[in-house]
């Protein structure tokens, strides 16, 4: 009994280890603070109520945090109101998680704008090849929000489960990470000039050029 015990103590040990082997991922922007109703003095990365990970806003509205691997995460922006980030996808749909399998190069979301009822606003998702549109101070000449939606790194997996691609419902056909429904959106919204993709790197193993052994 005893070797017994101790062996599922150490294959529930390595599970553990695998499930969090992907690398951390750098993400930065910058705040337009004058923007939002109360000054923004942190950013902080979420899961459900837990804070993985959070840092300070510059005096210029810069920031950076390193996010672990891991599944469901949100971004929220630390003052009064409390706003959270929310991504508008070309496809229509406002997601408001992420996932990193693997970190990749830094990735700078942009200036990041403050909203309010994201459910009220309409967006200008651009992709590549979309031509050249005006935006100012984060709007477009018909006053959409602009967001840059290129989420080519959120399809580099062979498997599928990273393809960034969403279903019927709304959820990200990989993990659910994705998932989004207007009741979740946050009371407050923030957008980023550049949306982080649904997730970021791959599982090992998971079209990064290796194969598993059989």
């Amino acid at each position: 009994m005893i070797r017994i015990s101790s062996l599922s103590l150490a294959v529930g040990m390595l599970a553990a280890g695998c499930s969090s082997s992907g690398s951390p991922q750098d993400i930065s922007g910058r705040v337009d603070q004058p923007g939002f109703p109360t000054a923004v003095t942190g950013v902080r990365v979420i899961r459900g109520t837990t804070t993985i990970v959070e840092s300070p806003v510059a005096s210029d509205g810069s920031f950076k945090v390193t996010v672990p691997a891991g599944s469901g995460y949100r971004i929220e922006l630390v003052s009064q109101d409390q706003p959270g980030l929310v991504f508008p996808r070309t496809t229509g749909v406002i997601e408001t998680s992420f996932a990193i399998k693997n970190g990749t190069n830094l990735f700078d979301l942009g200036m990041v704008r403050f909203v309010g009822d994201a459910s009220t606003r309409t967006y200008h998702t651009e992709t590549p090849g979309d031509g050249d549109v005006e935006c100012e101070d984060g709007l477009d000449p018909n006053g959409a929000v602009c967001v840059d939606d290129d989420d080519e790194e959120g399809a580099q997996c062979e498997d599928g489960t990273n393809d960034g691609e969403t279903n019927d419902d709304g959820a990200d056909e990989g993990d659910g990470d994705g998932e989004t429904d207007d009741d979740q959106l946050p009371a407050n919204a923030a957008v980023a000039e550049h949306n982080l993709p649904a997730s970021i790197g791959c599982d090992e193993g998971d079209g990064d050029g290796e194969e598993a052994d059989d």
